[in-house]
């Protein structure tokens, strides 16, 4: 065995398979090591390494790999660019640190502590100050950082990443001495052989010599797939040549048992072994008593999914390749790529109750009622995304149409804008005086303008036109609860014929309500006149204040909501109609109306009143009218 396996490691005795006595006393050689060494990152020895993968290699999956087994997990390659411009942000809802950039519907990086220690980034770069700073801003939160140099894939060859740097020899030097002389962090590169055995050594002792701690090789050249075979005597002789570490990489396809990735290593003489193929095909090679059952994998990379927010497209993707050589599994694979949201991806896997109480675990960690105070008025945004499946004919756009001209409002405007970056739309739709907009940037101009009116939709607490199967996300449904379902009070305006009835009331208890709080409805009600001192003389002017009279818990429900947000109730309707208020003012009503369970109990009574003296009411408000004709 060749002395580069044990290079700066502290050997760990329960992975020893040393074919001889001599063997055995080189491996106890290097445990003499001082404390700097045994603190690296690559110390040790038959480390099992999750490779970087593109669209799987994400926060779940990597969670579910390290729970398995797994020593080190990558991350997918992310570009320079893309996570230069990021901010970092601490997510307390979800437990994760975020990397995002203004206007991104999903975070560009997310981590969490559970895998700080294990987690190595993977930088995409052929500039080296791009590569520093995108090193930069996640240096404190991974415990490594990576450089793409074997990528085939024509993006990165195209934009000069990956596989093109392996023909640049004073770049690579340039990338790597650039990130090792100002990160404090392991600096590590990842590369594909070249044709021949003499030029993927000399590339190798060049890496070396810029200072990194480790090199993982591919045992493929730039032209070759999967379905190539994998040189691994090509890494065999480099391992031979550098006296860095030399992860092993390429042998998937004679992994099959978690025995098997030692095998690889061996034959490879390297340090460690990184698999990629096989980890998505199950998971649970990682661990050393079998694997588990498919159904059980692709579960518990659900419940991480739901538990962090996964993008719907990315874990639908990521199940389909896990299943792709499962054939007993055509169906229910089928039914999770037709799936729209996480809810009914949970659903195809019979995982409800998990998203559920995903949901009312951020009922308490979860701000709701977000409020922007604008110039024009207000806005008022949900991260929400309209799913035609869910619509069929009746979209948003048309429910609010209607339901405006039903109220005789004004029809809504809508405002679309273009982010340069991606292309992609988000719109803004304006009803009296007040915007609605989704949070989410959309590819699909007519989508985002729907996106924006379901925002209004919800808002304006019309959600029973919604249809059945409309699902939001975990953190939306908690908002809409609170929207809609919390009773908040709620100051209209009505005028009449000579008068100005101003009403104050709790919107009843709906059904959503029953899912946050079971207060009873209030059981009077408190009306009082009051006389407008700024009404002209020629009529009387007044107010009738009705207010009911709940629980405390009601006012302590009502003082869960600012000033502020009491004018998103403008768009609500009267309690009762405009004969009613008639009814109270010709009445002249007491100032206490008790023993009515509800309101319209009370509008009841008062419309059997209006009946009684319906001609004398007539007739009282035709006498102004003749008087007018005669004088004409």
């Amino acid at each position: 065995m060749h002395k580069c396996q044990f290079q700066f490691l502290q050997y760990d005795t329960s992975r020893c398979h040393c074919s001889n006595n001599s063997d055995q006393q080189l491996w106890l050689k290097f445990l003499q090591m001082d404390e700097v060494c045994k603190n690296h990152l690559w110390s040790g020895a038959g480390k099992r390494i999750l490779a970087p993968m593109v669209r799987i290699s994400t926060l779940p999956f990597r969670l579910m790999c390290l729970d398995y087994g797994a020593d080190l997990v990558f991350t997918e390659e992310i570009v320079d660019q893309k996570i230069i411009g990021c901010r970092r942000k601490i997510n307390e809802h979800l437990g994760t640190i975020d990397f995002c950039s203004e206007g991104d519907n999903f975070p560009r990086f997310r981590t969490c502590s559970k895998e700080t220690n294990k987690l190595v980034f993977q930088i995409g770069t052929s500039d080296a100050e791009k590569a520093l700073a995108a090193a930069r801003v996640v240096e404190q939160d991974v415990a490594g950082i990576d450089v793409n140099m074997g990528c085939p894939k024509p993006f990165s060859l195209l934009g000069g990443m990956g596989a093109a740097l392996l023909e640049q020899r004073e770049k690579v030097r340039s990338i790597l001495t650039m990130l090792v002389e100002n990160i404090s962090k392991p600096v590590s590169c990842k590369i594909r052989v070249l044709p021949s055995v003499e030029d993927t050594v000399d590339l190798c002792r060049l890496i070396e010599e810029c200072g990194v701690q480790a090199i993982t090789i591919h045992g493929r050249t730039t032209s070759e797939r999967a379905q190539h075979p994998n040189r691994d005597d090509f890494i065999a002789e480099v391992a031979r040549a550098v006296r860095i570490p030399v992860i092993c990489n390429g042998g998937s396809s004679e992994i099959r048992h978690y025995t098997d990735i030692e095998k690889f290593r061996l034959k490879c003489h390297a340090t460690h072994a990184m698999i990629a193929r096989a980890a998505i095909a199950s998971p649970s090679i990682f661990q050393s008593d079998g694997f588990d059952d498919f159904k059980t994998v692709v579960s518990r990379y659900i419940s991480y999914a739901v538990k962090y927010e996964e993008c719907v497209q990315l874990v639908k993707y990521t199940i389909q390749r896990m299943s792709r050589e499962r054939h007993d599994f055509v169906k229910i694979i089928q039914e999770t790529a037709a799936a729209a949201t996480m809810y009914e991806i949970c659903q195809v896997w019979g995982m409800e109750k998990i998203y559920e109480d995903r949901v009312k675990s951020l009922q308490k960690s979860m701000e709701c009622n977000r409020l922007r105070k604008t110039f024009e008025g207000e806005t008022f945004s949900l991260k929400v995304n309209y799913v035609r499946k869910h619509f069929k004919l009746k979209t948003p756009k048309l429910l609010l149409h209607q339901w405006c001209r039903e109220t005789n409002r004004r029809q809504p405007v809508y405002h679309t804008e273009q982010r340069s970056s991606d292309r992609k739309f988000n719109s803004c739709v304006t009803l009296d005086n007040k915007h609605f907009k989704s949070e989410l940037w959309i590819s699909n101009k007519r989508y985002s303008e729907h996106s924006a009116a379901l925002v209004a939709i919800i808002y304006l607490g019309l959600t029973k036109l919604l249809p059945e199967k409309f699902e939001l996300c975990c953190h939306v449904l908690f908002e809409l609860r609170h929207v809609i379902g919390v009773k908040k009070k709620e100051q209209r305006w009505v005028t009449l014929r000579d008068s100005t009835v101003r009403v104050l009331k709790w919107i009843p208890v709906t059904e959503s309500e029953s899912l946050v709080t079971n207060r009873k409805a209030p059981t009077s009600v408190n009306i009082t006149k009051l006389t407008n001192e700024n009404a002209e003389s020629s009529q009387d002017s007044t107010d009738y204040i009705l207010d009911y009279e709940g629980q405390e818990s009601d006012q302590k429900a009502s003082s869960n909501f600012s000033e502020t947000n009491d004018d998103s109730n403008a768009f609500s309707e009267p309690c009762f109609d405009s004969d009613s208020n008639q009814a109270i003012m010709n009445n002249g009503m007491s100032n206490q109306v008790t023993g009515a369970s509800d309101f319209s109990d009370l509008m009841k009574n008062e419309q059997a009143a209006l009946n009684s003296k319906g001609e004398e009411n007539d007739k009282l408000s035709e006498e102004p009218e003749m008087k007018r004709r005669k004088n004409l």
